[in-house]
């Protein structure tokens, strides 16, 4: 038996999230798929983040075993020979058998872009969110100041079922940043791990204090275990990709 570690990018437009479901498409049923006939056998497909519906990726890692040991290259090309186009295998290696894609990751780096132009082009429609509105970075930057660093998250998680969160919402952000070009916005988000919903809730509170909708007081107040007002709203997933993971 040998476990290969792929890297895998992905338009998530028609798809349900990476995580298998029981009759939606999602990721990991397109690669469970493309594998049984690769290796004459249900493969199970581990990835490192569970990417929701309609979010993309570029650097998405994943891992699964073989019974029968190929070359890393024959894999690949016989992963995206019966992938659909919308997903692509970009690198495939042979990894230690004790491997997790997603125990063992060190950092994550997820983007969220911004269409600011008055009329968004339709070209960019599944993958930015147009927002022609008035943005102070000035407050934007003091919000991100708040916000890097290590801190109790749970104020920005949508996950309502108990069972399903994590034994900790504490995470460390390493930083936020963001690049103008032209007139798309892109915001980075690198962290340690991330809570269900919480970079499209971080995306959604920086929006709101940047529109001076909300104080950076209010903000503040968010960081921590106890119940507090939510003033903003949780933004779409489409403009959200899985960038990077480090190991």
């Amino acid at each position: 038996m040998q476990r290969y570690k792929i890297k895998v990018a992905y338009d998530g437009t028609d798809y349900c999230g990476f995580q298998r479901q029981s009759a939606d498409p999602t990721i990991q049923a397109a690669l469970e798929e493309a594998l049984f006939h690769l290796d004459k056998q249900p493969v199970q497909v581990v990835g490192a983040s569970r990417t929701d519906a309609k979010v993309h990726a570029l650097g998405q890692v994943a891992h699964f075993d073989l019974k029968t040991l190929r070359p890393s290259k024959v894999i690949q090309n016989a992963l995206n020979a019966r992938l659909p186009r919308e997903i692509r295998v970009l690198e495939v290696d042979q990894v230690e058998i004790n491997f997790h894609a997603r125990f063992h990751a060190k950092q994550k780096v997820y983007t969220y872009t911004l269409s600011r132009s008055t009329l968004q082009s339709p070209f960019l429609r599944h993958n930015t969110l147009h927002f022609p509105h008035f943005l102070d970075l000035s407050l934007v930057d003091e919000a991100i100041d708040i916000l890097e660093g290590t801190h109790d998250f749970i104020q920005f998680s949508n996950s309502t079922n108990k069972e399903n969160r994590p034994p900790s919402s504490v995470r460390t952000l390493f930083s936020i940043r963001y690049e103008l070009h032209e007139d798309l916005l892109t915001f980075y988000f690198t962290g340690n791990g991330f809570l269900y919903n919480m970079i499209r809730n971080l995306m959604g509170a920086l929006l709101e204090v940047g529109s001076k909708k909300m104080s950076l007081l209010s903000l503040e107040k968010l960081l921590g275990s106890e119940q507090q007002p939510r003033n903003f709203t949780t933004m779409p997933p489409h403009p959200l990709v899985l960038k990077e993971i480090s190991y």
